[in-house]
């Protein structure tokens, strides 16, 4: 087969354009699907948000004379309930001598108050009736410190437990 010098210049002509147009096709696709890559900067939060204080939850701690270092161990159970007034349980603990155990030596109804700026009225209740009153201020998350109402040199201090 004689292969003439126009047949060879137009395979070798139609062979480059296709070659050129896939290269051509394949760079076009090839830079649409570059995709802008950000640069890393100082980026910088300028305000942390945290969650507000909670009274909801079991607190233990100790109430006492200032100064005193006799206290009563003291238990609050504060249930999740809307509003700013919420219901619970206290109980103040001791030991049994006899047996060496913890028991719960008072108990009763519990009725906290969540205030403005974090302030929490404790109204400790005892068959229905008003025990005690605390005025106390949750310093963070985990802590609940205060005075009882009218007795200011009796103060209660509580952590919260997980």
């Amino acid at each position: 087969m004689q292969v003439s010098t126009k047949s060879l210049t137009l395979a070798t002509l139609v062979t480059t354009t296709i070659i050129s147009n896939i290269s051509f096709l394949s760079s076009n696709n090839q830079v649409s699907a570059n995709v802008p890559i950000l640069k890393q900067g100082n980026h910088q939060i300028n305000k942390v948000f945290s969650p507000a204080p909670s009274i909801v939850g079991n607190w233990k701690g100790s109430i006492g004379s200032k100064g005193d270092d006799v206290r009563t161990v003291v238990e609050i159970d504060v249930s999740s309930q809307p509003g700013a007034i919420k219901q619970g349980s206290w109980k103040f603990w001791g030991s049994d001598v006899k047996t060496n155990k913890d028991i719960v030596l008072q108990s009763g109804t519990l009725v906290a108050t969540v205030n403005n700026n974090n302030t929490v009225t404790l109204l400790f209740k005892q068959d229905g009736k008003k025990f005690l009153t605390f005025n106390t201020q949750l310093k963070n998350v985990k802590q609940l410190s205060g005075e009882l109402v009218d007795k200011t040199n009796i103060q209660i201090y509580l952590e919260k437990n997980k």
